[in-house]
């Protein structure tokens, strides 16, 4: 078991990068994600939003930081 806190945006990503690819095709691989933080929905789009993100009007920079679920569902 791994457990990894307070990560960064970049941090998170590459965790959850390396866990999809390293472990995730495995038969018996689980991952649980526990979050506590803010989150934000735009265009039916829904985000885990970091501490450091900027609001969501910042656009790109907005993006930059924030994970998006759709592309956190796709790695499964």
């Amino acid at each position: 078991m791994t457990v990894k806190a307070d990560l960064a945006p970049i941090a998170l990503e590459a965790e959850l990068r390396d866990f999809f690819i390293r472990v995730g095709t495995e038969k018996d691989a689980r991952l649980l994600l526990w979050y506590a933080g803010h989150g934000h929905t735009s265009s039916e789009e829904g985000y885990l939003v970091p501490a450091d993100a900027p609001a969501s009007a910042a656009g790109p920079d907005f993006l930059f930081k924030a994970l998006s679920l759709r592309r956190f569902g796709r790695r499964c």
